[in-house]
């Protein structure tokens, strides 16, 4: 299963329709609250979870925290449609460029990243 977490509805249907037309299990959520919510509830719990690095109102690596105490064996993609230099001046320089996809992105490029994930 897959958990996408964008604020924007439009990105998590876009996302949440490319990965279940290519096979895969998704649950969607708004927000961070949202998020964990869903991974306390669903079973089986999220292998990929794939959140909006900007996420209003949420510390990432809360977020992180929370979802790897629910399931310690998730991984994680991050989505971004900032500038490289935003990022770093948000804090979140640090992501790795392979943990990081690019709004706006391509249904393969979606579907190719998470496939190496899972």
């Amino acid at each position: 299963m897959l958990l996408i977490v964008d604020h924007e509805e439009v990105v998590r249907r876009f996302c949440g329709a490319v990965l279940s037309l290519n096979g895969f299990t998704v649950a969607l959520a708004a927000d961070a609250r949202e998020a964990v919510e869903i991974c306390q509830q669903v079973t089986p719990k999220p292998d990929l979870a794939i959140i909006d690095a900007l996420l209003p109102r949420v510390s990432l690596a809360h977020l992180r925290e929370d979802l790897h105490r629910i399931h310690p064996g998730m991984q994680f993609l991050f989505m971004a449609g900032v500038p490289d230099s935003e990022l770093k001046a948000r804090g979140l320089g640090d992501v790795p460029e392979e943990l990081l996809l690019h709004k706006p992105f391509a249904p393969a490029e979606l579907l190719s990243r998470v496939q190496m994930f899972v």
